[in-house]
């Protein structure tokens, strides 16, 4: 049997693979493109030092990068020779075995999707033939004595019986902790209902379940961390908060043990607060956006974002040694513009820390906070 393949012109042959334009062009984006400090996931602030996004990117993916524009041919000059030589004999070849042994690719060389042209077809063709098999685990396969071919047989077998019991490990987890969350609502209801609380406050505490919901995931912070050993705890709250409480002005001055003492008092929570209101807490944001306003003649408004803090009129408080047990007046009316996710400082915690902290009362650190507010 004689085999003739497609004559291929000499300059189409010879012809160079050409460079993406786009590619040079999107090395040089790289250096200009800033990136979330390793250092500040909790904040995710953005690095914009070019030194810094050059050192970045030159010891990550410059190499490859370099590599991928470079002109350089991936194939010997033979290539087009080789190609249109399979695709004639692939198809004139078809299932006979004595000729070569496709094993379980004989089904595509009889369906005649090989030799097709039209993509749709391929496309269907191939995502039905991976569905078939992976339906009957790989059983249909009729795989033919190549080595590699039984290899890649058997491997995907596997990874795809360790795909099915992550899968299903991952929905028991999913479904338990969702029947834990429905018996909750249940106990919610039941309460409501023998407490008799109008609708508009039961709505509330519903969007309220389900926001904790859609950010916990059933997972109890508080209660994960207080199981952990001390030091690990120490460690995990440092991560979360101790750069929070950086930003306060006073905060920063402190020592770490102080410091340590601050994040471990820290609770998360949702935070809404009116103007006159007693102010018990203070707050630092950790994801959302605040609206403050203050009216003291004038009708003034702020953003709270990411990293700031709130409720510092606590702070004038627990410095007094001599302040009363009456907690300072809220002089703004604070309310939650997005899903807002903070950390909270309880002022009896507040309190008890300047207690135990003598040097938390020096003037050094009260000129600071005056300074800073």
């Amino acid at each position: 049997m004689a085999i003739f393949h497609p004559t291929v012109k000499k300059q189409e042959r010879n012809k160079e693979p050409r460079k993406n334009i786009l590619d040079p062009q999107g090395i040089i984006f790289q250096f200009q493109t800033g990136f979330i400090a390793p250092s500040s996931r909790v904040l995710r602030e953005l690095v914009d030092d070019p030194f810094a996004i050059a050192k970045r990117y030159l010891l990550t993916y410059f190499i490859v990068d370099i590599l991928s524009v470079l002109p350089l041919p991936q194939s010997g000059d033979n290539h087009d020779h080789v190609k249109a030589l399979l695709n004639v004999s692939c198809s004139s070849i078809g299932s006979d075995k004595d000729v070569f042994d496709f094993g379980m690719y004989t089904d595509a060389i009889k369906s005649g999707v090989v030799e097709s042209t039209h993509f749709h077809s391929k496309i269907l063709y191939c995502f039905w033939w991976g569905l078939r098999n992976f339906s009957s685990l790989g059983q249909s396969l009729k795989t033919s004595i190549f080595i590699g071919e039984i290899f890649f047989a058997v491997f995907g077998l596997i990874f795809f019986s360790l795909l099915i019991g992550n899968i299903q490990k991952y929905l028991q987890s999913t479904t338990v902790r969702v029947e834990k969350m429905r018996m909750k609502r249940q106990e919610v209801e039941i309460w409501m209902s023998h407490r008799m609380i109008q609708e508009p406050l039961r709505e509330r505490i519903r969007k309220y379940e389900q926001y904790k919901w859609q950010e916990t995931r059933g997972v109890e912070e508080d209660t994960l961390l207080q199981t952990l050993p001390k030091d690990l705890r120490r460690d995990i709250k440092r991560h979360l908060c101790l750069e929070l409480l950086r930003r306060v002005p006073m905060f920063e001055k402190m020592d770490q043990h102080l410091l340590d003492t601050l994040c471990d008092r820290l609770k998360s929570a949702l935070y809404t607060n009116k103007m006159g209101d007693p102010v018990d807490e203070m707050l630092f944001i950790l994801r959302g956006s605040l609206a403050t306003m203050t009216k003291n003649g004038f009708f003034n408004t702020a953003d709270l974002k990411a990293g700031d803090f709130c409720g510092e009129e606590l702070l004038t408080w627990a410095l007094d040694p001599n302040s009363a047990s009456k907690l300072p007046t809220s002089t703004r009316t604070v309310e939650a513009k997005t899903e807002v996710e903070a950390f909270v400082l309880m002022a009896d915690d507040l309190k008890l820390v300047a207690s135990q902290f003598s040097r938390l009362h020096r003037k050094q650190l009260q000129h600071i906070f005056r300074q800073g507010f």
